[in-house]
C-alpha cells in the first residue's frame, strides 16, 4: 500500500492543469488542490486540523521565503528565474514588456518553473508526510500502548505489552479464573452466554473488563486503544450482544489457538456494545491475539465491520492509525533503514516503527532468562515517561504498567511503572480446575508487588463487564 501518490497533468505549454493525491496518507487530509494556488503557490485544500494545516503552511512559506530572498538580492540584475518569481502578479503581455523577456524565454522559464514547483512540492509533501509520523501533536489519532510478539531461539514465544493511559488512578487487578465459569455478555436484551473452556490469568482495568491475559493453552490477548473504532449498530432482535469489556475474556475462555478463534470470527456470534469508559472517554479498542505456536491476529471494528489481519508476521501492534495504515508507514521506514534514522516521538506510528526495528534486530535467545530480559528491555524502550498525558486524547499518555506472557512456561509477568520490582503468577501454581474459586490481587499504591504472587491471591467475586449496573 502506497503512503502517498501524486499525479499531475500538463497542457501544451507545460502548465499544470490538474493534480491528484492518493495512497494511505490521503486519509489524513491530503486532498488535491487541482490547479488552484495562492500567491505563495500554497496548496490550501487540506482538511487537516489546525496544528497540521499550520505546519503545512509554514513548510510552504519557508520555501517561498527562501526563493523570495534570492529574488530580493538580485533585483538590480534579475535573472530569468528571479523575474519569473514576480510573473504571477503580471498578465503575460505586461510581464514581457516590463521585464524585456521574449515569448520563447517566457515559455522556457514557465516550463522550468513548473518543473521546479513540481519537484519542490513533491519534496515538501514528503517532508510533511514524515512530520505526521514524527510529531504527535499533529494527529489526534496518535496514541499509546504497544504490543510485541517475540520468538526465542527454542522456537517458543513471549508476548509483551505496555498499558499507557492518562489516568494513573485507573483501577487494576490481576485475576485467576478457573475453567467451567458461567459467563454472559453482560449487557443488551439478549447477551451471549458461554461456559469457560480454559482457565486464565487476566489483568482487569477500571474493574469493568479484561485488558490483558493468557489462558492455560498459551493463548494471549491484548486490548489496546484505537480511536478509529466503530462498533456499528447491533440489531439486538437478531444478534446476541457482548460488552466491549468482555471481548478479550471471551477469547481467553473459548479458544486455544489463533486459527480456531479466527475461524469462529468469520461469522461473529455476537455484536459488541460499548458504553463510555468510567472516565467518560469512548471505549474504542482493538484486539491482538497470539498463541504458543507464534500465530498472531489483529481484530478491529472499522465502519461497523470486523476487520481481521491474520499472519505470523503481525508481531507488533500499537494504536492509531488502523493496522493496515500502520503497516504502510512501517514499510516506508524499513526502506529508510533504522540504522540510519528512526522516528522518536511517543506517537503510535513512531512506536510501531521502533518496536518493529528493535524486534527484528533482537537475537533469538535460547537462554530463557535472556529471552525474557530481551522482551522486557524492548517493551520498556517504547514506554512513555510517567506524568506525560494529553487531556483531549487519553491514549497519548504515560505507561502505567507492562505485562509479559511466557507462552511456553505459562508464567504471566506484571511490572508497574510505580513499583520498583517485577511480579508474576506461575500458572502451574494456581488452581484452574472447574469449581475452583476466582482469585485476585489488586495493584495499588502503598502495596507494592514483587516476586511470585500465587500465595498472595485471595478469593473474590469477579468484576462486572462495562455497562453492567
Amino acid at each position: 500500500m502506497a503512503i502517498l501518490l501524486m499525479a499531475y497533468t500538463w497542457d501544451a505549454n507545460k502548465n499544470k492543469t490538474s493534480e491528484s493525491i492518493t495512497g494511505g496518507m490521503s486519509g489524513y487530509g491530503f486532498n488535491s488542490a487541482g490547479t488552484t494556488y495562492d500567491d505563495e503557490d500554497l496548496c490550501f485544500s487540506s482538511s487537516l486540523p489546525p496544528p497540521a494545516s499550520s505546519l503545512l503552511r509554514q513548510i510552504w512559506c519557508h520555501a517561498h521565503d527562501e526563493r523570495s530572498a534570492r529574488t530580493d538580492q538580485s533585483v538590480a540584475s534579475p535573472t530569468p528565474f528571479d523575474r519569473l518569481m514576480h510573473r504571477q502578479t503580471y498578465p503575460r503581455n505586461s510581464f514581457l514588456s516590463q521585464t524585456g523577456t521574449t515569448p520563447q524565454e517566457y515559455h522556457n522559464m514557465n516550463h522550468n518553473m513548473n518543473r521546479r514547483r513540481s519537484i519542490t512540492k513533491a519534496k515538501l509533501w514528503l517532508a510533511f508526510c514524515l512530520s505526521l509520523t514524527t510529531a504527535s501533536p499533529i494527529l489526534p489519532q496518535a496514541s499509546a500502548c504497544t504490543r510485541l510478539l517475540y520468538q526465542t531461539g527454542n522456537g517458543t514465544y513471549i508476548t509483551g505489552r505496555t498499558m499507557d493511559w492518562m489516568d494513573p488512578n485507573a483501577q487494576t487487578a490481576l485475576w485467576v479464573f478457573p475453567r467451567g465459569m458461567k459467563r454472559d455478555g453482560g449487557i443488551g436484551t439478549n447477551p451471549i452466554k458461554w461456559t469457560s473452556k480454559y482457565g486464565s490469568i487476566s489483568t482487569s482495568f477500571y474493574d469493568i473488563g479484561t485488558a490483558d491475559g493468557m489462558n492455560e493453552r498459551g493463548l494471549v490477548i491484548n486490548l489496546l486503544y484505537l480511536k478509529e473504532t466503530d462498533w456499528g449498530k447491533v440489531d439486538e432482535a437478531k444478534t446476541k450482544t457482548l460488552s466491549a469489556g468482555a471481548w478479550g475474556q471471551y477469547f481467553l475462555d473459548n479458544y486455544a489457538t489463533v486459527e480456531e478463534a479466527i475461524k469462529d470470527m468469520a461469522n461473529p456470534p455476537f455484536g459488541i456494545l460499548a458504553p463510555s469508559l468510567p472516565n467518560g472517554h469512548a471505549a474504542g479498542i482493538h484486539l491482538s491475539i497470539s498463541d504458543a505456536s507464534g500465530d498472531s491476529a489483529i481484530l478491529e471494528y472499522i465502519e461497523g465491520k470486523l476487520v481481521i489481519h491474520h499472519s505470523r508476521k503481525h508481531v507488533v501492534m500499537t494504536n492509531s492509525p488502523t493496522f493496515d495504515q500502520q503497516l504502510a508507514l512501517n514499510t516506508y521506514w524499513e526502506k529508510v533503514g533504522g540504522d540510519k534514522f528512526l522516528p522518536g516521538t511517543i506517537s503510535a506510528a513512531d512506536r510501531f516503527v521502533r518496536t518493529t526495528h528493535y524486534l527484528n534486530l533482537s537475537p533469538k535467545y535460547k537462554d530463557q532468562e535472556l529471552a525474557l530480559a530481551s522482551v522486557f528491555s524492548q517493551i520498556r524502550s517504547v514506554s512513555v515517561p510517567l506524568g506525560m498525558s494529553d487531556a483531549n486524547n487519553p491514549n497519548i499518555a504515560m505507561t502505567l504498567w507492562r505485562t509479559v506472557a511466557d507462552q511456553q512456561s505459562k508464567i504471566f509477568y506484571f511490572e508497574s511503572a510505580i513499583f520498583p520490582a517485577v511480579s508474576w503468577i506461575d500458572m502451574n501454581k494456581v488452581d484452574l480446575s472447574e469449581g475452583a474459586a476466582p482469585k485476585t490481587i489488586r495493584v495499588e499504591r502503598g502495596n507494592p508487588l514483587s516476586g511470585e504472587l500465587s500465595s498472595k491471591l485471595v478469593k473474590a467475586e469477579p468484576f462486572k463487564w462495562l455497562g453492567v449496573q
